[in-house]
């Protein structure tokens, strides 16, 4: 059993609340991914992807922050695949 008084202070509020476990993925730091160029001008024969690593998330709005490694800046984007 998941929730018995044996294990409550190894539940999150959250499982004690609701008596089920929360749907939140988090990526890990360091992680190899895909950023879309959604900012150039993409030629027919252009790379449509750039290589970066995830950095984390963003303060300040729904974005993760990524290192281009094709540009070699840090920069906050939604439009990448881990």
């Amino acid at each position: 059993m998941l929730y018995t008084n044996k294990n409550i202070m190894e539940n999150t509020p959250y499982e004690l609340w609701k008596k089920k476990r929360p749907n939140i993925y988090f990526h890990s730091f360091g992680y190899s991914c895909f950023i879309f160029n959604t900012k150039d001008q993409i030629g027919k024969l252009d790379s449509k992807v750039h290589k970066g690593i995830f950095l984390g998330y963003s303060d300040t709005s729904n974005a993760y922050k990524v290192y281009n490694s094709h540009t070699l800046v840090v920069e906050e984007t939604i439009n990448i695949k881990i």
